[in-house]
């Protein structure tokens, strides 16, 4: 039996480590016969890589207070 083909999807979740390992290994193997595209999501972790290293650190800063103001007074 065939495995089912791979999607962009999930060479996405590939790429972003968030396969189940079973399918990684299907998609590894698939790869190897396809250079360019291994190459392709391999950019696409480098990619995730330096947007994480980019914006991470924002995600730590505290809201500044004209904000937190402001949604308090916008209506629900």
């Amino acid at each position: 039996m065939n495995p089912p083909p791979i999607s962009e999807q999930e060479l996405h979740a590939y790429a972003d480590g968030r396969l189940e390992a079973a399918r990684r290994a299907e998609v590894d193997a698939w790869l190897d016969d396809r250079p360019e595209l291994r190459q392709t999501v391999a950019d696409w972790r480098i990619q995730n890589e330096r947007l994480h290293g980019a914006f991470d650190p924002v995600l730590d800063e505290a809201v500044p207070a004209r904000l937190m103001a402001a949604g308090r007074s916008s209506p629900a």
